[in-house]
């Protein structure tokens, strides 16, 4: 999709050769203007809630629109516009709370590397180039190290607790 999207909207990929330290930025709106997954799984309501005027019953099943959701009016300012500039981005494009994408640094660590891989061959002369690229990734990987650290305590902490 991101590939597509920066074809699509060529001032948007010449910002991104120009500026590679918002590919991080430009990776959030990929994923909110065209999140991979549409849909979630349909989920079991528990309790009664009302949305929208329309009363939800427990036992009843619901499924979020992902991408309506990311083109929320109340949530995202100029939500139809494709702008990798954009700062605030809470997309739902890997889910949210409990349901959140355990592998969503891993995503966007592999998008950060193929943009910067298009960034960098189209602007191979640019030698301070591979020095952001060396920088964004290394912040990328701690990231992820930090990552795999919380969910190895966590799982840590489940096993002692639950026996």
């Amino acid at each position: 999709n991101g590939f597509w999207l920066l074809n699509q909207h060529p001032d948007q990929l010449k910002l991104l050769i120009e500026s590679p330290q918002i590919c991080d930025l430009a990776i959030n709106e990929i994923l909110r203007f065209e999140s991979p997954n549409q849909r979630s799984t349909y989920r079991v309501v528990t309790r009664e809630f009302e949305i929208s005027g329309k009363k939800i019953l427990p036992g009843e099943q619901i499924a979020v629109f992902i991408g309506s959701a990311n083109r929320d009016e109340e949530i995202f300012d100029a939500p139809d516009l494709f702008d990798i500039r954009r700062h605030f981005n809470p997309h739902i494009a890997f889910g949210t709370g409990i349901h959140v994408c355990q592998g969503r640094n891993l995503a966007k660590l592999e998008a950060r590397i193929a943009f910067i891989k298009l960034a960098f061959s189209l602007f191979i002369d640019n030698h301070y180039m591979l020095e952001i690229v060396l920088n964004m990734a290394f912040a990328m990987v701690t990231v992820l190290m930090l990552d795999l650290v919380a969910i190895s305590l966590l799982s840590l902490i489940t096993t002692i607790a639950c026996g």
